[in-house]
């Protein structure tokens, strides 16, 4: 049995004789687990089943491996895994951050959009993002790119974006004779 020492008796019996035995069940093998967050006051599951609230310290835990998830509504959920080992505590700590709805626009619209140097699509623009600091970039022929990061959260959700019209260079004339 996972997370159990055994135990084991041995028994001398004649040919045909017979005996009822009770053995002691296995003694589990303990260890702890200590979890924190991110905010505090978030869910803590272990395997599946509700453990309580961070701060949480549990004690008497069965070694071995076991699924943690901890989650806050209005945030992120963490998921990991911890091994627990006999007479040891093991710690979890989990940073959940906020989701908000953060809304990208630019003027004039339809500007491509990429987040953190991936190409997401065309403003106006919106996705759940958590609170944190965001390399944007936006392009639209004939305009100025934009390019800067730029910090996003729940407090300031929106980016608004001018791109300024393109002015041609003479290197940028190409002439054809023909």
């Amino acid at each position: 049995l996972d997370g159990h020492r055994s135990r084991s008796q041995t028994i001398d019996l004649g040919v045909q004789e017979r005996r009822t035995v009770s053995l002691a069940p296995p003694v589990p093998i303990l260890g702890s687990l200590q979890l924190n967050s991110n905010p505090i006051e978030a869910q803590v599951f272990i395997d599946g089943v509700l453990a309580g609230e961070t701060p949480l310290i549990m004690n008497d835990v069965l070694a071995g491996e076991h699924a943690v998830i901890i989650e806050k509504k209005g945030y992120h959920s963490f998921e990991t895994s911890v091994r627990i080992q006999e007479g040891k505590t093991e710690m979890v700590s989990a940073d959940l951050g906020s989701i908000f709805m953060a809304r990208i626009y630019s003027r004039p619209k339809g500007a491509r959009l990429s987040i953190n140097g991936e190409e997401v699509g065309i403003t106006p623009y919106e996705k759940e993002l958590t609170a944190g600091n965001y390399h944007i970039s936006m392009s639209r022929i004939g305009r100025d790119t934009y390019d800067e990061t730029v910090h996003l959260d729940m407090s300031e959700p929106e980016l608004r974006v001018t791109l300024k019209r393109h002015l041609l260079e003479p290197s940028d004339l190409y002439f054809s004779v023909g």
